[in-house]
């Protein structure tokens, strides 16, 4: 798997850590759950427990090449393009951990901590005269993980933090119980005990991001298992950081596979991934960056190819309305390889053989025949295709517009079609204020037609035949007056 592909290396190089305080942090405590991650599930431990009971940390160091593999997967990833070689950065993390070793033992020998209880969290989440944040931060965390040692399921941890929390709100307060329970639900296993699984991608992806952006409403927990409700509850009433990127995490995760997003055919499926696109909009980025826009784009790719697109525009019925599928497609998606993979499916179409006949095809009158290219026309000036390639269609539309209307003598087609001059100046207007002609020449032409019409005599009797009254003259006159603006209109 490339770097770019694999989601561990941004993890790893967002925690090279130089310093003990390091590992403490989010980043460093992420970057060992992973480097770590195979023996921490199996124990059902979060980085948390590793970092305060000296008994895990024992356990740890003494399981066979545990630490060597964990050290080396970090180091690998960390020193990429920079020269390092990874023995070297190995010998830093393993007096790191040498480090950590230590100043546990240290402060469990000196402090003899206890497990917190829900009679004592107040006191040890009091504040301690001249304790600086990082002192206070391994003081309660020690306490709660001591709270935690020898429980052998996520359930019971998050039960014994649940019972903790109980009456703590506050980011303040709250954090140290938002970081294990972020942990927590990192571990595979954790998040399936408290959030249990859902069968379609697509929907578990959603509800992940609702719970990330705060949005989920604790009527949308599912039923089981229980304690998904109440996690629900947590993160509609408490600020919960650590928390809610691991509901990012695992929604990125979970659209990184290959499973189906919906049960729907490809057009549904393809239609679900574009709106889950704007779901992960994050301003001009993507949540989790360009990693996340890759995954999106594999996607598109798997339902926008050779093998696939007749399926896509099995709907869209005739030529033009395939061009214009390709378009609206173009604009909706939003990798690079997509946008280019349609532009040729559009040069390609266009490539064939009496492609002027073709788009006529369109279901119709001459009237409709010429709409389609002068949609088409517009579809393209509109289009968020590359300049050069979006003028090369516009030009190409506009000529077979140009042509159709003059083999087909369409103006005075048009004015006979209709019967009278009234008729066909709307007709024209209606048409103008549709778009249906083709920007600059085609255009002009129409108005200039539609212009000349409204000048001759005949056309406001003809226009106003059908009115009985004067209020029906007057508010036929306004309707008109209304078209004329919108036709104008560019």
């Amino acid at each position: 798997m490339a770097d770019q592909e694999n989601p561990e290396i941004p993890i790893f190089k967002a925690a090279v850590c130089e310093a003990i305080d390091d590992l403490y942090r989010a980043s460093g405590r992420k970057a060992i759950g992973v480097a770590a991650g195979v023996y921490l599930r199996q124990l059902r431990l979060t980085p948390i427990e590793l970092l305060h009971l000296p008994r895990q940390q024992l356990a740890y160091n003494d399981a066979g090449t545990m630490l060597a593999q964990a050290a080396q997967k970090a180091a690998g990833a960390q020193v990429r393009g920079t020269g390092i070689s990874v023995n070297e950065r190995m010998r830093v993390l393993y007096a790191l951990a040498d480090e950590v070793r230590e100043k546990t033992r240290i402060y469990h020998d000196e402090h003899k901590p206890v497990a917190v209880s829900r009679e004592t969290i107040t006191e040890l989440l009091g504040h301690v005269e001249s304790e600086r944040p990082a002192a206070r931060s391994f003081r309660i965390l020690t306490g709660i993980a001591l709270a935690l040692d020898g429980k052998s399921s996520w359930s019971e941890k998050f039960d014994v933090l649940l019972d903790l929390c109980d009456g703590i709100a506050g980011l303040e307060t709250f954090q140290y119980f938002d970081a294990l329970i972020g942990e927590m639900l990192r571990a595979p296993e954790g998040f399936t005990e408290m959030l249990g699984e859902q069968d379609l991608a697509g929907e578990k992806i959603t509800a992940l991001l609702a719970l990330y952006k705060g949005t989920a409403g604790v009527d949308q927990a599912p039923s089981s298992p229980e304690r998904a409700r109440i996690l629900y509850e947590l993160a509609n009433r408490d600020p919960m950081p650590e928390t809610r990127h691991a509901f990012l995490d695992h929604a990125l995760h979970t659209l990184r596979a290959n499973a189906p997003l919906t049960r729907q055919p490809t057009s549904g499926e393809l239609e679900f991934l574009i709106e889950l696109t704007g779901e992960l909009r994050d301003g001009n980025d993507f949540l989790g960056g360009g990693a996340t826009g890759k995954m999106i784009e594999r996607r598109e790719l798997q339902l926008i190819s050779d093998q696939t697109i007749d399926l896509l525009m099995a709907d869209a019925g005739s030529h033009a309305g395939k061009l214009l599928r390709a378009f609206e497609l173009h604009e909706q998606v939003s990798g690079e390889k997509t946008r280019r993979y349609l532009e040729e499916y559009v040069a390609s179409l266009m490539r064939e053989e009496q492609v002027g006949e073709k788009i006529a095809e369109t279901a119709g009158d001459l009237e409709a025949h010429v709409q389609a290219l002068g949609r088409l026309n517009r579809a393209a000036a509109n289009s968020t295709m590359a300049e050069r390639t979006a003028d090369r269609f516009v030009q190409q539309f506009e000529r077979l517009q140009a042509a159709l209307v003059e083999s087909s003598n369409f103006f005075d087609a048009l004015a006979r079609a209709k019967g009278n001059v009234g008729a066909t100046a709307v007709t024209l207007l209606e048409m103008l204020a549709d778009h249906a002609f083709a920007r600059g020449t085609m255009t002009k032409a129409a108005r200039a037609y539609a212009h000349a019409l409204m000048k001759q005599p005949s056309f406001m009797t003809s226009y106003l035949a059908d009115c009985d009254s004067e209020s029906a003259r007057k508010g036929r006159l306004r309707d008109l007056e209304k078209l004329i603006v919108k036709s104008g209109q560019d």
